[in-house]
């Protein structure tokens, strides 16, 4: 079977680590990723996204508590997401949204493309 590749949006993987509305089709998105042995990546600026949608839980919206926010973060860490820099990243992302709709929460956290349609499950 042939490796591709899927660009995972922080707020996907949030929705893998912390319990909210669309957490079970993220979890399904995942299992299906692994089993076709699809490569998971993210833009370099990823990790920072998720810390702040974490922070934003516990500071802001008080979703979660510190120790809760801390196991998030940790298992944000283990999953096997590798982080790549791509100067066509921002092309890439800007040519799927005049493609597919997707809500304007959304938008900001899109930064690159493969795997957007999927995206799409989450609002379904």
């Amino acid at each position: 079977m042939k490796s591709t590749e899927v660009c995972v949006d922080a707020s996907l993987a949030i929705k893998v680590v912390v319990p909210e509305a669309g957490s079970d089709k993220a979890d399904a998105l995942f299992d299906q990723w692994a089993s076709e042995e699809t490569q998971l990546i993210a833009p370099v600026f990823f990790e920072v996204e998720t810390d702040s949608i974490l922070r934003q839980k516990v500071s802001l919206r008080r979703e979660l508590t510190a120790d809760q926010a801390q196991l998030a973060f940790a298992s944000l860490r283990a999953l096997p997401i590798k982080t790549k820099h791509s100067a066509e990243q921002r092309e890439r992302g800007l040519g799927n949204r005049s493609r597919v709709s997707i809500p304007n929460r959304l938008r900001r956290h899109i930064s690159c493309a493969r795997g957007i349609e999927q995206l799409r499950l989450l609002d379904g």
